[in-house]
């Protein structure tokens, strides 16, 4: 007799805490208290590691963990959901939260993959439509103006809402670009002219003087016969600073694309934002 009391007493905490632990954390979560959320998913799953709706849960683990901004866990979590199921729809709707898991943390190129592979797959129109959404504005991250001018065409067709992105995609396209290997190239023959052709004067101008000063400087010791103090000024200094200005040329123009290119993003996302608050 007390054998099976044993059992029982043993089975109780299953029993008692399973399916409770699940409604305790969707009331956490829905109060946005997400830690406490997860302690309760996390519960559950000590129980039922392996149960029908472990994948459910550790799905939500990582959508708690994402709003909590725990970027690294909120991944290794859905990859976990996603390696548990074999529902083609639940796998689908991971991937797409992945994405903007992905997303969110800054990480527009592994994002797409998942977008991607999502597209590919049997899938609601619904989930179709916002996953092509989605596309898109990875797209505008990674300043892949073609491929999101491609994507936003099938989301809205021929509308006047994709001729108001498409005009500001047109513009990104054709708007001029600093080549940063000629930038690199300039400074390499004259220190500074690099950096005042992708338009920073006050740094062309600082290297060139820089430049010169310690260019004259290690030549006027080199001439008076001083070659131990010319072969350090050239060697230790002038070189330093004279590859220093030709990699900073580089930077200045890819920033300068950069900033360009985050602009044109800007005001794409912010067409959009009002696209979707429409709909």
């Amino acid at each position: 007799m007390c054998r099976y009391w044993t059992v029982i007493f043993c089975l109780f905490p299953m029993i008692v805490f399973a399916e409770p632990a699940i409604d305790l954390g969707d009331y956490l979560f829905n109060l946005k208290s997400f830690n406490q959320a997860v302690t309760e998913y996390k519960r559950f799953l000590f129980f039922h590691p392996d149960g029908p709706k472990s994948s459910e849960v550790i799905y939500q683990i990582g959508l708690a963990y994402r709003s909590d901004q725990l970027w690294g866990q909120a991944i290794q979590s859905m990859n976990s959901a996603f390696q548990r199921t074999n529902d083609s729809e639940f796998r689908s709707k991971i991937q797409l939260d992945l994405a903007v898991t992905y997303l969110a943390s800054n990480q527009p190129d592994l994002a797409l993959p998942k977008l991607i592979n999502v597209l590919s797959q049997p899938r609601s129109s619904q989930l179709y439509r916002r996953t092509l959404f989605l596309k898109g504005i990875t797209e505008i991250y990674l300043f892949n103006w073609e491929g999101a001018r491609s994507t936003f065409k099938t989301y809205f067709g021929d509308t006047s809402r994709f001729d108001q992105v498409d005009r500001i995609i047109s513009q990104a396209l054709k708007s001029p670009k600093k080549s940063v290997s000629f930038t690199k190239i300039l400074s390499t023959i004259l220190p500074g002219s690099g950096q005042i052709y992708a338009g920073n004067w006050t740094d062309g101008f600082n290297a060139l003087v820089l430049n010169g000063l310690l260019g004259y400087t290690s030549f006027s010791a080199a001439k008076s016969g001083n070659y131990r103090d010319a072969s350090f000024l050239t060697l230790f200094l002038w070189m330093r600073y004279y590859l220093g200005n030709r990699d900073n040329a580089g930077k200045i123009a890819y920033q300068i694309n950069r900033n360009q290119d985050l602009a044109f993003s800007k005001l794409i996302l912010e067409k959009l934002q009002a696209t979707w608050n429409e709909e």
